[in-house]
């Protein structure tokens, strides 16, 4: 933000953040390991950073299965069965509204 010339006063939104679930490699396993990782570390520095806030791209799959990326970054399937993100970012959101 420096090389900007944007100061620690401008506030930080992390929007439309989110981790696809479309193929072997990218499952829902790997997608609760990989977005809560990234909350703690934002979180961490939230306030040395001025984040303002945070946004999940995606509650549900468009397309859950599709081999489109972009249909597969929900934390639910496309017929609202929760992923083990789900239930991860449930508690991360009481856990961390707390602090």
């Amino acid at each position: 933000m420096p090389i900007a010339g944007l100061g620690r006063d401008v506030p930080i939104r992390v929007s439309e953040n989110g981790w696809a679930t479309h193929t072997a490699q990218r499952t829902p396993a790997g997608q609760a390991r990989a977005l809560t990782t990234e909350i703690l570390a934002i979180n961490q520095d939230r306030a040395a950073e001025n984040v303002a806030s945070y946004e999940l791209f995606a509650l549900r799959d468009d397309v859950t299965g599709s081999p489109s990326s972009f249909d597969n970054f929900g934390i639910m399937t496309d017929d609202y069965a929760p992923k083990p993100m789900y239930w991860l970012y449930r508690g991360l959101i009481l856990a961390l509204a707390r602090l």
